[in-house]
């Protein structure tokens, strides 16, 4: 999971799974071709953990994952069709299936619906050092 630096974290955000909300502040980078992507941190509504988001929206490679003070990793469901839009600055999607991740991708103990909302405020050109970008995203 990659750290954004703090002074950057300016979008405040949400991600819903299963009736549990996870607010965030992103920062917001704009990858090119219309693809964006939100890097966040936040807290763990239940447990008070820390807790890191990504929010990837590129055309035909959506994905969204929470990471739980560096352990769980809660992500989109990859059985399932999922798409995530930006309009006037606004990442969302709706209809999210969501798993608690296990050794594979997207695979894993069913967790429910959920949405995902990110006010990007501002976006950094390009992606940040290290992203990884690959056919299939990646789990730490």
């Amino acid at each position: 999971m990659l750290t954004v630096p703090a002074p950057h974290l300016t979008s405040p955000g949400a991600i819903d799974i299963g009736g549990t909300s996870y607010d965030f502040v992103f920062e917001c980078y704009a990858a090119g071709a219309g693809d964006v992507l939100a890097l966040g941190v936040g807290t763990d509504p239940v447990t008070g953990e820390s807790t890191e988001a990504v929010v990837q929206a590129f055309l035909g490679l959506p994905y969204v994952a929470i990471v739980v003070d560096g352990g769980a990793v809660f992500e989109l469901a990859v059985d399932r069709q999922a798409e995530l839009f930006i309009q006037q600055g606004v990442i969302h999607g709706s209809a999210l299936r969501f798993v608690a991740a296990q050794s594979e991708a997207g695979v894993g103990t069913e967790l429910g619906l959920g949405s995902v909302s990110v006010e990007c405020d501002d976006f950094a050109t390009g992606l940040p050092d290290g992203y990884p970008i690959a056919d299939e995203p990646e789990t730490t």
